[in-house]
């Protein structure tokens, strides 16, 4: 094999070895198509995706409906979802396992809609449940976190002496069974439902974090996309107008004394057909310049 083949033969290995790390992994500078990625804050807060009821001795799961938007900055389709969760009451060292296992993901999208006093999804486009052979989890981060949970009000404000966990984790959607075709400066909104166990099948809560909005040092400087993020209940959904804003409480000056509005992490990414395209146009690129040189 010459020197040219063998240059291009090693290249299409690399591209497509780090096309399968993209697909599976995101990170801070990897491509995305959005207005800006919403990367979670390491001493933020999680918004619980649902609470467990035992009051009645058989415990029942109440999902909290969440959802934030972005706003598309390049056409095609969304195939693939990055999002960042922490689990209620987690301190495990990072030299153990992931300590819950996810079994599903709901994922649904929708239109804007601006019809009332802020925005919040619109007309359906598309959804449907994931299971966990299509995900990937991985570990993120970490920092003093805080916990809240808008259907019961439970709260517990992120501080460094006593946190509700310290763990952060990146949940990875590759590629959607219902992919949608979203247009170059049209908002739309992704709603997400989480479903958990922990190393024992036992039930846990997961909470999807807050973004960093620039909390530190100035919490007021950092980047705010639209309106809040918003909260629904499960057993509300059928009902029109029963979103709320993830940072308002009547009783709870959310998230904390500077009333900050707050976005959740999440990041939409180019779909796989594109970045295999980069990586081929890259890989026919360093060919033409092994054989200009031969």
């Amino acid at each position: 094999m010459n020197a040219a083949k063998q240059t291009l033969v090693v290249t299409v290995v690399a591209v497509l070895a780090l096309g399968a790390t993209a697909l599976a992994d995101w990170n801070p500078g990897d491509p995305h198509k959005m207005h800006f990625p919403q990367l979670p804050d390491p001493g933020g807060w999680d918004v619980a995706f649902g609470w467990w009821d035992d009051s009645q001795g058989d415990p029942m799961y109440i999902p909290n409906l969440l959802a934030d938007d972005w706003q598309c900055s390049e056409d095609g389709e969304v195939t693939d979802v990055h999002f960042w969760v922490s689990m209620q009451g987690d301190f495990t060292e990072t030299t153990q396992e992931i300590p819950f296992h996810i079994w599903g993901v709901d994922v649904n999208f929708y239109k804007d809609d601006r019809s009332g006093t802020y925005s919040k999804p619109g007309e359906f486009i598309t959804g449907g449940f994931i299971p966990d052979d299509r995900l990937n989890v991985r570990r993120y981060g970490g920092g003093q976190q805080g916990w809240y949970n808008p259907g019961t009000g439970e709260h517990i404000p992120p501080n460094d002496i006593n946190p509700d966990h310290i763990n952060i984790y990146q949940v990875n959607i590759p590629e959607l069974d219902f992919p949608f075709l979203q247009i170059e400066g049209e908002i739309y909104w992704v709603e997400l439902n989480v479903y958990a166990e922990d190393l024992n099948a036992e039930p846990v809560t997961l909470g999807w974090k807050t973004a960093d909005l620039g909390r530190y040092p100035d919490p007021f400087t950092g980047e705010h996309f639209e309106d809040d993020a918003v909260w629904m209940l499960w057993e509300e959904m059928s009902l029109p107008g029963e979103y709320q804003m993830v940072g308002y409480q009547e009783l709870i000056l959310w998230p904390d004394a500077s009333g900050i509005s707050r976005d959740l992490a999440f990041v939409i990414t180019p779909e796989p057909a594109t970045l295999a395209l980069l990586g081929l146009g890259a890989a026919g690129l360093v060919a033409r310049r092994r054989r200009n040189r031969g």
